[in-house]
């Protein structure tokens, strides 16, 4: 088994490196002389890696979501209480923080794009990830986008023909120190 170690920013695995050298009668080594040998580590294959991955951000990008319905049903129809719910199944040990760049809505006919403003845009959402007592399992999360965290309402009085999503992702948003894995 390979062990890997934290020193400062690196992840460190140490080697153990055996040799014999054998010298012909009346030969010595001397302070100068230099042993150096060349380490090749590829092919490797891992069942599950365990250590901290540091933080980093992730440019998911644009997805959109057709409301083409809208041009059935015509402008002018307002939603009670809507939802968006986005679902999140993760298995790997690594926290994930999701960030709204922009949520907007594209209307048919290319006018101004009305934009989501409130908390959910603020702050990263957490998506759950299993912890290193839980390797092997999937934990599900569901980010919900409705009226008391944005202005969802209003974007959809305004009969979007698609929802944008400009996301990034953030590795490790709130760092405990805590072990990351993937497996």
């Amino acid at each position: 088994a390979t062990s890997f170690s934290r020193e400062g920013d690196l992840n460190v695995f140490n080697v153990s490196f055996e040799a014999t050298i054998s010298l012909q009668a009346g030969l010595s080594i001397s302070s100068t002389d230099v042993l150096s040998f060349t380490l090749t580590y590829r092919d490797q294959e891992f069942e599950i890696v365990f250590g901290f991955f540091g933080q980093d951000n992730i440019q998911v990008g644009n997805q959109t979501i057709d409301l083409s319905f809208y041009e059935e049903l015509g402008a002018g129809i307002t939603f009670q209480r809507p939802e968006i719910r986005l679902q999140f199944s993760n298995s790997y040990g690594i926290p994930l923080g999701l960030l709204f760049n922009s949520i907007y809505g594209l209307p048919a006919d290319s006018s101004d794009s009305t934009f989501i403003s409130g908390t959910v845009t603020q702050a990263p959402q957490l998506i759950a990830s299993p912890s290193v007592n839980q390797v092997g399992e999937t934990l599900d999360s569901t980010l919900t986008i409705n009226e008391t965290n944005s202005n969802l309402q209003e974007l959809l009085a305004e009969s979007p023909a698609e929802i944008g999503f400009d996301l990034r992702a953030l590795i490790n948003p709130n760092v405990t120190g805590e072990r990351n894995f993937v497996q």
